[in-house]
């Protein structure tokens, strides 16, 4: 059984025909034309539907930092193996590093990012930095570590950044000589606002 819809001089009417009757030889052009319309569509609904789901996987995928790449609104270099955040969104990182590190490019205005049992050690960098100008939202799952090396803070958030910390994990900064665990890096300059939920 199939029905057809229609919305003629503002009265909402809706018919409901037999698949076969409707492929008969004998059915009026018009039943026809109707019937391949509402089928065309059916489709373009189904396929917009499928976009969207494939949309919503993306954005929540998660991030691999132990193997990561470049991706929508992140990039990788292997030269100074950091790993970007380089536009607003939502991402989840996992994984154990000694070498990799996270980054927010300086003035992004929401970005949100979930540590699900992140555990980086940088013996020479900064672990996990926040670029000035940037509002960033962490939330915490599971166990994380970030320890810096140098003079850099474990997370650090320059002056001009903000830093909002929640969720049900915890997270141990450690950095480098006379660095914060978050905050700011051993030279100085101030740092940004950090709230702990």
């Amino acid at each position: 059984m199939f029905t057809i819809i229609s919305f003629r001089s503002g009265v909402l009417t809706h018919s409901r025909y037999n698949l076969h009757t409707i492929l008969a030889k004998n059915a009026s052009s018009s039943l026809r034309s109707r019937f391949r319309t509402a089928h065309v569509m059916g489709k373009a609904c189904l396929l917009t539907i499928a976009a969207l789901c494939c949309i919503c996987l993306n954005a929540f995928g998660n991030i691999d930092i132990a193997n990561p790449t470049s991706g929508s609104g992140y990039t990788w270099e292997d030269a100074t193996t950091t790993l970007t955040i380089t536009a607003n969104g939502d991402y989840t990182l996992n994984g154990e590093t000694n070498t990799n590190r996270i980054a927010v490019a300086p003035n992004l205005t929401a970005v949100k990012i979930t540590l699900n049992n992140v555990n980086i050690s940088s013996s020479a960098g900064c672990a996990f930095g926040i670029g000035s100008g940037s509002t960033v939202l962490l939330t915490l799952t599971g166990t994380s570590t970030l320890q810096s090396g140098g003079a850099y803070a474990g997370l650090q958030v320059p002056l001009g950044a903000e830093l909002s910390i929640a969720g049900s994990g915890s997270l141990t900064a450690t950095g480098g000589k006379n660095g914060a665990g978050i905050g700011s890096e051993a030279s100085g300059g101030g740092s940004g606002h950090i709230i702990i939920n």
